[in-house]
This record gives C-alpha cells, sequence and structure tokens, in this order.
C-alpha cells in the first residue's frame, strides 16, 4: 500500500459504521417493541388527523372495535363507530382540540363497542403535529371507568335508600361525623324520645345514652362499637338504653355503618326499639297471610311486624338481621316484581335522583296499579318460614339469586342469604321462601 492507505482506511471504517447505522434505523425490531409496548397498555390509546382518520390504535382500542389494529389504522372513527350521535361527539371534541390547540379532558362519556354495550370511559386528547407534514392531530387516551361508575350507582343507590328511611321510617336513623357528634338525626327521634331534632344536631351520640350507674359501661361499649366500624369498614351492632326527654331509659338495637367513602369518618346509624313481647317464649305456633299493594311503606311496616318477637328467641343480632333481609326481599317484590322496574331502568334513574318519580309513576299506571303481593309466614317451634310472591313476570333465578352480584344488583338476596338458611326461588321467579331454622345456635 502507499502513502495514502491509512487515509483509505479510515474513510472505510467511517463507510461501514455509516452502513451500520442505516441498517439499524431500518430495522423493525425498536418499531416492533414500541407496538409491543402500547398493546400492553390497557386503556384505549389512539391518534387522529384532522379527517378523523386514525393515524395509530393499540390493541385495546381494536378490541372495542372487533378488528385488529392493522384495519383499523387509516380507518376513519365513522366507518367503525356504530353510534352516530357518539361519533359526531367525538369528532366535535377532535375539532375543538385542533382549532383551539389546547388539550381536553372528558371525565365521563359514553362509548358503545362492537358488541352493543354501553360503557362509560374517560378520555384525554393532546393535539400534535405530525411529523414531516406538520398537519394538525391528536393523541387520546380512553380509560374505561365503567366499574367506577357502577359503584357510584350503588353508593348513590345506598344514599337514596338512607334518605327515604330518614324521612318515612319509625327507626331512628342518624350520622355521626368524625367526632362521633350527630350531624343528622330523622324526625323519628321527636316520636321515640320526645327531644327535637334541632336539640339533637350537632351534640355528641353520648349524650343520647340514659344516664345511671352504668352509664360509664354504655360509653365504654359504644367507643369499642365505633372504632371498630371505623377501622374495619364493617357493620356492628349493640344494645344500650337511650334517655327520653323525661330521663326515662328506652333500650334499643344500635346498628352503625362506615361511610368512608362519602365523607371520611362519617358514620350511618339506626336504633331499633326492641319490642317487649313476653309471650313469644309461649307461643307454639303462629301463622299470618297478608296481600298488601305496591307501596314501599307497607314493606317497612310487614317487615317490622312479621319479625316482633324475634328478638326474645334468636336474640337481638339475628331478629335484625332477619328483618332486614325480609325488608329487601319485600322492596325487590315491589319495585322489580310488581311495578317491573328493571335492574338497569333503577340504576338510571338512581344516577339522575329521579327514583321515587319513577315508581310513583309506576304505581299509577293502569298495568301495575291493581297488583298486589301476598305474603305468608309461619313459625313453629323448630323453624321460621316467610313466602313472598308478587304478580310480576319474575326473573331468571339463576342469574339474579347467586350470591356474590355487583354492588348495585342483587345485594337484597344477598342480605337474605345473611339471615336466612334457605333461600327458595319458583321456577319463573317471582315467588321466594325465605326459611330459618329456630333450633340451631346463634351465630
Amino acid at each position: 500500500m502507499n502513502g495514502s492507505d491509512p487515509e483509505r482506511q479510515r474513510l472505510l471504517a467511517q463507510i461501514q459504521a455509516l452502513e451500520a447505522e442505516l441498517g439499524r434505523l431500518r430495522d423493525p425490531a425498536p418499531e416492533r417493541q414500541l407496538r409491543q409496548i402500547i398493546d400492553l397498555v390497557p386503556h384505549m390509546l389512539f391518534a387522529k388527523n384532522e379527517k378523523g382518520e386514525f393515524l395509530l390504535a393499540n390493541a385495546a382500542l381494536a378490541n372495542a372495535y372487533g378488528t385488529t389494529v392493522e384495519a383499523i389504522t387509516g380507518q376513519s372513527q365513522s366507518a367503525l363507530h356504530t353510534n352516530s350521535d357518539e361519533v359526531e361527539r367525538m369528532l366535535e371534541q377532535d375539532r375543538s382540540v385542533i382549532q383551539t390547540g389546547e388539550p381536553l379532558q372528558i371525565s365521563e362519556e359514553q362509548f358503545t363497542d362492537v358488541q352493543g354495550r354501553r360503557r362509560i370511559i374517560q378520555t384525554t386528547k393532546i393535539p400534535f403535529e405530525q411529523t414531516g407534514t406538520r398537519r394538525p392531530a391528536i393523541l387520546g387516551v380512553a380509560v374505561d371507568i365503567t366499574d367506577v361508575h357502577t359503584a357510584r350507582a350503588a353508593l348513590a343507590d345506598s344514599l337514596e335508600r338512607h334518605r327515604h328511611l330518614v324521612m318515612n321510617t319509625e327507626d331512628m336513623v342518624f350520622t355521626l361525623d368524625g367526632k362521633n357528634q350527630l350531624e343528622s338525626v330523622s324526625p323519628s327521634f321527636q316520636d321515640h324520645l320526645g327531644i327535637r331534632v334541632e336539640d339533637l344536631s350537632g351534640r355528641s351520640f353520648v349524650e343520647l345514652l340514659f344516664e345511671n350507674h352504668r352509664l360509664r359501661e354504655r360509653k365504654r361499649n359504644f367507643l369499642n362499637h365505633i372504632v371498630q366500624t371505623r377501622s374495619s369498614g364493617k357493620a356492628s351492632r349493640f344494645v344500650t338504653e337511650f334517655r327520653t326527654r323525661n330521663r326515662e331509659p328506652y333500650e334499643v338495637l344500635v346498628r352503625l355503618e362506615a361511610a368512608g367513602d362519602v365523607q371520611p369518618g362519617l358514620v350511618f346509624g339506626k336504633a331499633t326499639r326492641i319490642p317487649e313481647d313476653v309471650l313469644a317464649h309461649y307461643s307454639e305456633r303462629e301463622s299470618l297471610r297478608f296481600v298488601i299493594p305496591a307501596l314501599l311503606t307497607l314493606c317497612e311496616l310487614l317487615s317490622r311486624r312479621l319479625t316482633l318477637g324475634l328478638a326474645e328467641i334468636l336474640g337481638d343480632g339475628a331478629a335484625f338481621d332477619i328483618r332486614m333481609g325480609l325488608w329487601e326481599i319485600l322492596i325487590n317484590a315491589v319495585e322489580h316484581g310488581s311495578l317491573e322496574i328493571s335492574f338497569e331502568e333503577k340504576t338510571r334513574a338512581t344516577e339522575q335522583g329521579c327514583l321515587p318519580e319513577l315508581i310513583q309513576e309506576r304505581q299509577r299506571d293502569a298495568r301495575f296499579q291493581d297488583r298486589r303481593i301476598c305474603v305468608e309466614y309461619d313459625r313453629t317451634n323448630t323453624e321460621l318460614r316467610y313466602l313472598i310472591r308478587d304478580e310480576g313476570p319474575g326473573f331468571d333465578p339463576g342469574s339474579r339469586a347467586k350470591p356474590g352480584l355487583d354492588l348495585a344488583h342483587g345485594r337484597g338476596i344477598d342480605l337474605a342469604r345473611s339471615a336466612f338458611d334457605r333461600v327458595e326461588f319458583n321456577a319463573c321467579g317471582n315467588e321466594v321462601t325465605l326459611i330459618r331454622d329456630l333450633t340451631r345456635p346463634p351465630d
């Protein structure tokens, strides 16, 4: 080699390095890795141009549309999405993001997938310019929050039931704040104790307790149960004595339930007077039959009437559970049976705050207004039995009568299962028999 060989070697090395770099850039491996990463994301990721055509999509979005990532790319959303109203809303959002150049976050919106399931999604859209063309586009991520939405609906249903109880039940219903002060109390406190509601609000719960030599014990018992309720999140029950306006004892069964998902430290409470029935132990058999119209207020009265004296036999806690389980089944017979309000209709009405109006509308409907609910009750020394039958079309017991349903649906059946030894539906689902063995030891 001549004197120029070192220079040639250097140039050849640079050329080889450039060729290697070009080969690396042409290697599809990085692109495959990026595709693998975005397809692992469970949320729906996408990019669209100003025409509403997909520049990019991940597997989650492709699954929602029942197709593949390759088939989506280049397609317009109008060609893929079956709900025209939803498409127009989403494209209007895209146009707004592109025109303003500002990101947009939609906290809740409906998205109907290829199977017709209505999902609730939370969407974020961010503007950007396409590389090389500088044409406007949007990058989006949609998070499926359907389960969260369902849980909120269940919570709204619980709050609506609480409001109904406060206004209509004979029980003393209240809420306690983090300092165990009475944040709200039902009007029934005045009926039971003779104490005005305005004189109770803001007072400590312990001021309700009857004052005698056992006051310290009652305070300690209450504090133990309130701490247990807040720490475990489970309901707690105990028997205590309230004081009346005349400073007399008033025996009640108190139930506490944590409501920290509504407000930190908040506790829902209900105090039920323990009825005196000294003859209950001497009764060998009792049978009753009621036929009532589809009225929620009668469900409360009937559940109380049909459990009278059980505390003397089973104890306070078990008697309370039976009454609540019976009440829930009666509510189902009214709402879902006689009035034919579907679980979906009830969920929507609860979310919109118009469940009472929906119930009243059905009660006035000529198709349902003459329907009755039959309740048969039989108690012997060994067994407690209730039969509830409505005149509705029924339902599939196999789909709704299983334990462990979601928060919004099936809670009444689950409560009944926990209170009774057997919960048996007839074939069409418009009749249920609740049976409790009175010979087994209390839980």
